[in-house]
């Protein structure tokens, strides 16, 4: 598949660092926007960086994720098969595939495809995380 970026290798779930909101604790469910999500590290701020460190690669304000359910991440944009995301689009966002075959912030339960889920380094940009059946 030429958009797949990565899957979870478990089939369980993606494990990835996230934009998470303040006050996240880790082990403690909460959610990035729509998306559910269970934190495996501390959430990444000035004062914990000062005090006990944060695990490598975390930028303030992130967390390590596991995201339960979330099996496969595809790439959008230019040139891939799904095309580019609609304007705006925001981490945790829902997305949807529109009969058309534009991807949207708004649809049925049956053209809903995933999450707007920021990629991993070394890629930029976002893409979707897509749910398993």
């Amino acid at each position: 598949m030429q958009n797949k970026l990565t899957s979870a290798p478990d089939g369980q779930g993606l494990k990835l660092k996230l934009p998470v909101p303040d006050g996240t604790l880790e082990g403690v469910p909460t959610y990035v926007g729509d998306l559910f999500v269970i934190p495996t590290t501390p959430r990444a701020t000035p004062e914990l960086r000062r005090t006990v460190g944060v695990p490598q690669g975390l930028r303030d304000g992130e967390a390590s994720c596991f995201i339960p359910g979330v099996g496969t991440l595809l790439r959008v944009g230019a040139g891939t098969p799904l095309g580019a995301l609609f304007e705006g689009a925001t981490p945790g966002q829902k997305v949807y595939r529109t009969a058309a075959g534009v991807l949207d912030d708004v649809g049925t339960e049956r053209e809903f495809l995933g999450w707007v889920i920021p990629l991993p380094e070394p890629a930029r940009g976002l893409g979707i995380g897509v749910r398993g059946n």
